[in-house]
């Protein structure tokens, strides 16, 4: 059986008889010393090879990755899809790719599951646990971004996003007293 080599930048540059360099700034969407007939040349090889850029060949020359660490602490949380559902729409507005992980509560797992995601290279990690909390402190200092949701010590030093319960619970309340309950469970 024989077994199909992926493209690489060098084969569609051969094809378009162009540099490396100008197929790079082609899919970087760098146009500006580029005439339309190069461009046009290399956007047909690319359409009719099917060719699509290695990510890890980027990454490793741009070392950015363009990945987003979503660490849940419990992804069956009543809270989980709207959490997730906001981060992700976030996440690829700013043209970001979210890897989610669930530690099911197990503040073991967690910290290898971190440590994965580390070795792909993310960007930055968002944790929704409350655990390992002196871990991503540490981290946080070797300068890799880190937001807190959710379950956040009160002493924090780093980024944190938390719901204030007390105000939205008065609110909650209020707003089914004025539409006239009377019986309210929490």
């Amino acid at each position: 059986m024989n077994k199909k080599r992926r493209l690489t930048i060098q084969n569609i540059a051969d094809l378009a008889g162009v540099s490396k360099t100008t197929i790079s700034r082609y899919l970087n969407g760098k146009y500006d010393n580029m005439s339309v007939e190069t461009k046009n040349k290399i956007q047909a090889i690319i359409e009719e090879t099917g060719y699509r850029p290695s990510k890890i060949a980027n990454t490793l020359k741009t070392k950015r990755s363009g990945l987003i660490g979503l660490v849940l602490g419990n992804a069956t949380s009543s809270l989980t899809p709207y959490l997730l559902g906001s981060i992700s729409d976030v996440v690829v507005e700013h043209q970001k790719n979210l890897i989610v992980v669930n530690s099911n509560d197990n503040p073991q797992l967690e910290r290898k599951l971190v440590d994965d995601l580390l070795l792909q290279q993310v960007e930055g990690l968002i944790v929704t646990s409350g655990y390992n909390y002196d871990y991503y402190e540490k981290l946080n200092k070797m300068e890799i971004p880190i937001v807190l949701a959710d379950r956040v010590p009160v002493d924090s030093s780093m980024d944190t996003i938390t719901i204030n319960y007390k105000e939205s619970s008065t609110m909650v309340s209020e707003y089914l007293i004025d539409k006239g309950f009377k019986r309210i469970v929490v």
